[in-house]
């Protein structure tokens, strides 16, 4: 089964995302909530289904750097320290 996708269309931009190989569960449901800043910046996008529906959040940052990275998206994982069992 295909792992989902996140993706996103804005005026001057089109992101197409994978979740990161560790964590593509067909489970996991990334890309169900996308969250974008205004400046096209800054992406928040979730997988609510991750490790039995405690989820994360990955945060990507559009870093402008030099040389072959001059402009890349860095990415951050968050998972919810205070999840609840069910």
């Amino acid at each position: 089964m295909t792992p989902a996708l996140a993706e996103q269309s804005l005026p001057d931009h089109k992101w197409t995302i994978m979740p990161p190989t560790g964590d593509r569960s067909p489970n996991a449901r990334f890309g169900q909530m996308v969250c974008i800043s205004s400046d096209s910046k800054r992406m928040v996008i979730g997988a609510n289904g991750y490790n039995n529906f405690k989820g994360l959040a990955y945060v990507y940052d559009l870093v402008t750097g030099s040389g072959d990275r001059a402009q890349h998206w860095r990415r951050t994982k968050l998972i919810a320290s205070d999840a609840r069992s069910a």
